[in-house]
Order: structure tokens, then C-alpha cells, then sequence
């Protein structure tokens, strides 16, 4: 009895029950899940499971992979198992009330490092809707004289990007609560040199199609409205306040929107200056600069 009990915590009869739990359920890549959710935790290479697979895990430790595999198997995001997210090299803290961050959106970091190829760059920078704080805090540690103000109007994600800074130490970010158009200082208009954004961009009828997992997520941080443009018209304004003469908005955008957000760019006075694409080929990233004309608004 004794020795099968060992055998159920051995290295290798978890991961072999983890994958076919999730395979079950058809969970996409069962065996890096499973093998992320074992070896992550236990700070194990994934090499131990062909050099010594049956090495005995805690029963404590065991528990907790079968509880992660269970919740794994009901469409819970792997990352918000593992509480970590990675983001142009920093290890995100995310959770419940977050969005998780995506590979295309380092994009923007890259298009920011285009137009700004020395990391002495010393502008203010507002990060708007900024969620983990994951675009803030890379480019945080990527120009650490500039002054970066993140916003976002959920309490939850800002509490997330708070804990981040704190345990990456980037000292030059600090986090606002509030509406895009609404959190940042009147006196601070027309000072910034660089306005970036991942806003919410699914039309609303389209987020209930999308993955299991995504429905995890904080609706806030998805919902873009009817047409999945009401936030971005709304950072567009808030984005022609902020910025001076010249300043830089980079967003990025759903598939599909990119005509639509560079008409909405050039009716609001922005120059655009190119759209870059990922790596499906769909036009992700645009850039605009602001112009003379670009019509200051009341923060409305």
C-alpha cells in the first residue's frame, strides 16, 4: 500500500495523469500544461521526467498539482495557475482581475525602442488602461529617466501592477486610478511626449465566441462596445490632450480595425506615421504623431 502511495506522488505517474486529464477535456498542449504546472512550481527542469521519473514529489506539493490540473481542466488560464505572466523579459505577478498580458503586445515596447533608440530618453509617457502594468513597467526599465504615469479604471488590475513595480523595482512608474480621459492632471496636458495603449477592443457580441479560457479574464479589460472602438475613440482624446506637438500615440488594435482606427486618428488631427503587423500578418500596432491642428479637448 505504502509503496503504491509513492508511486502515485512519483514524478512521472503525475505528469502522466495530469496530460490525461486534460487531454480528456481536449485542453490545448495537455503536456506543457501539465508539465508547466509540475515542474514550475517545484523548480524542477523538465529533463528530470527522462533522467528520474520517478522521483517522489510531497504529498503537499502533489495535492496542489492536482487541484491546479482540476481547475486547468475547467478552462482556468494556465498563467493565472502559475501567477506569472512574462513580458519583454520581466516576470509579471497576475491573477484574477487581470488581464494577461500577450506576445503581441511587446510590440509596442519594440516600436517605442524604434523611435526612441537611446534609453536616456527623459519624457513623460502616460500607459493608458495599463492593466498588469506590463507595457509601463518595460518601459520603466528600458528608460529609466523617463516618467511614466500608468491609468486604468479597475481597482482590482491596479493593485496588480502595483505589486509588480514593487517586486521589480522600477521606480519611475507610478499607477493612477481612473478613466483614461479623466485621471491624469489638466496641468500635465500638452506635456507628454508619448502616449501608449492596449485598450479593450472585441466588438461586445464577439467576447462570449472567444476561448474558454479568455472568459476568465476581466470582461472590462475585452469589451470595446458595439463596434470595439468606443474605448479607442476614448484614449484617441485623451491621447490628443496629453500629448504635445509631435508626441507619439501608439495603440494597439483588434483584426480588422485598422482602417477604421487610422480614419478615427486622422479625423482627431493625428499624422499616421505606419501600422506593423504580427505575426499572423494582421495590422496590430498603429502609430500616430500629433499634429498642430489636433483640437484640444476638455478632457471630455
Amino acid at each position: 500500500m505504502h509503496s503504491h502511495k509513492k508511486m502515485q506522488h512519483s514524478l512521472s505517474a503525475l505528469y502522466s495523469w495530469g496530460v490525461q486529464q486534460l487531454r480528456q477535456v481536449k485542453i490545448e498542449s495537455p503536456e506543457k500544461n501539465a508539465r508547466d504546472l509540475l515542474m514550475i512550481p517545484s523548480h524542477l527542469s523538465p529533463i528530470r521526467l527522462l533522467t528520474d521519473p520517478d522521483l517522489g514529489i510531497p504529498a503537499a506539493t502533489a495535492e496542489k498539482f492536482r487541484r491546479d490540473i482540476r481547475r486547468r481542466a475547467r478552462h482556468v488560464p494556465l498563467q493565472y495557475l502559475l501567477g506569472t505572466e512574462w513580458f519583454w523579459g520581466l516576470p509579471l505577478r497576475v491573477g484574477s482581475g487581470v488581464l494577461i498580458p500577450r506576445p503581441e503586445t511587446e510590440l509596442i515596447i519594440a516600436q517605442v525602442k524604434r523611435f526612441y533608440p537611446d534609453g536616456k530618453f527623459s519624457g513623460h509617457v502616460a500607459d493608458l488602461g495599463t492593466g498588469s502594468g506590463n507595457i509601463a513597467l518595460a518601459l520603466g526599465r528600458e528608460y529609466p529617466r523617463a516618467k511614466i504615469i500608468g491609468v486604468d479604471i479597475s481597482a482590482t488590475a491596479l493593485q496588480w501592477a502595483r505589486r509588480n513595480k514593487r517586486l521589480l523595482k522600477i521606480r519611475n512608474v507610478k499607477f493612477l486610478h481612473g478613466d483614461a480621459d479623466h485621471a491624469i492632471s489638466k496641468q500635465l496636458y500638452g506635456g507628454f511626449s508619448l502616449v501608449v495603449s492596449n485598450p479593450p477592443y472585441i466588438p461586445r457580441r464577439d467576447i462570449r465566441r472567444l476561448q474558454a479560457e479568455v472568459q476568465f479574464e476581466p470582461r472590462v479589460a475585452l469589451d470595446g462596445g458595439q463596434d470595439g472602438l468606443r474605448i479607442i475613440r476614448k484614449m484617441l482624446g485623451a491621447a490628443g490632450c496629453l500629448l504635445h506637438t509631435g508626441g507619439l500615440f501608439i495603440l494597439e488594435v483588434g483584426i480588422h480595425q485598422a482602417p477604421g482606427v487610422v480614419d478615427l486618428m486622422r479625423r482627431a488631427k493625428f499624422k499616421v506615421l505606419g501600422a506593423v503587423e504580427d505575426w499572423q500578418q494582421i495590422p496590430r500596432i498603429l502609430i500616430g504623431c500629433k499634429t498642430k491642428e489636433t483640437k484640444i479637448k476638455d478632457g471630455k
